[in-house]
């Protein structure tokens, strides 16, 4: 919630894109997302349900960094890598955890448990993800005195840059099943 949306924010508002180039880095997400889909099942095989929501929280670290260190001018060649990355990073993760708390739970309950942690983490992360989104955009506007809209964003990005790591303490702290 707080990483997506305010991409495509700083795509259109800070970049001044056009609403086709808009859709385009949308579809590169989209896309990316299935074939992501495609192979995640094996990794999970490979590597482990818990290595896939690491490395996946680690490739969300990278989305920040990128509108942080972001050219000042929008080049078409860079612009789709912060939605190649949350493709992964934003359908890893919740796949990652599914599987990683249903190897957890007896088979008879894996579907109310997969149903309650579905709707559990969805409102939570919404709800807390609008508020601190809103917090943060109001924050980083008041504290830019320059009046270019991508350094509000900059801003925006650094304070979730500094969050992510709350978060990443409590995905460490998983077990290896």
């Amino acid at each position: 919630i707080m990483l997506v949306p305010i991409s495509m924010l700083a795509l259109k508002r800070g970049y001044g894109v056009s609403d086709s180039t808009a859709l385009i880095c949308s579809l590169i997400q989209y896309i990316g997302s299935i074939v992501i889909c495609v192979y995640l099942g094996k990794m999970a095989d490979r590597f482990g349900s818990r290595r896939i929501v690491l490395t996946s929280f680690y490739v969300l670290y990278l989305i920040p960094l990128f509108w942080i260190l972001a050219p000042g001018s929008c080049l078409w060649f860079v612009i789709w890598i912060p939605f190649m990355l949350s493709a992964f990073g934003l359908v890893a993760c919740p796949v990652g955890m599914q599987q990683y708390f249903l190897r957890s739970v007896p088979k008879e309950q894996q579907i109310a448990a997969s149903m309650v942690i579905s709707v559990a983490t969805g409102v939570a992360s919404g709800i807390l993800g609008s508020a601190l989104s809103s917090i943060f955009l109001k924050g980083a506007s008041m504290i830019n005195n320059s009046g270019e809209i991508m350094t509000t964003y900059r801003i925006y990005f650094i304070g979730a840059l500094l969050l992510l790591p709350i978060l990443g303490i409590s995905i460490h702290r998983l077990r290896t099943h």
